[in-house]
């Protein structure tokens, strides 16, 4: 019985890290869309300056497109995507500890 390459485990494995990104970015958006009142209570600002912070992960995300392809040419795209959830998952202890919205924003977008 031959392998079939197109579903070899390192393809699966990079298929199931790219569902798994996109499944925190949704979290992400929904945590902070919940949670707009405290967080406008925290960082000192109102619903408008949460909404500006969630844009920001859609920023974020456009501003990494364009560099992570080229990064994922050179090093493999399966390190880039682990990276990229290694990334999200900082962001959800980041927002928390940052003490202003300008940090949280900065910090959301890197």
């Amino acid at each position: 019985m031959s392998q079939n390459k197109a579903f070899s485990t390192p393809f699966i494995l990079a298929v199931l890290c790219i569902y798994f990104s996109y499944f925190l970015h949704g979290i992400s958006v929904i945590t902070l869309a919940q949670n707009m009142s405290s967080l406008a209570e925290k960082f000192s600002t109102d619903n408008a300056g949460i909404a500006y912070l969630i844009s920001g992960i859609g920023l974020g995300r456009l501003i990494s497109i364009l560099f992570f392809g080229v990064i994922s040419d050179k090093f493999g795209r399966r390190a880039v995507i682990l990276m990229a959830v290694i990334m999200y998952l900082l962001f959800f202890f980041g927002i928390p500890a940052c003490p202003n919205l300008t940090l949280a924003y900065v910090w959301q977008c890197a």
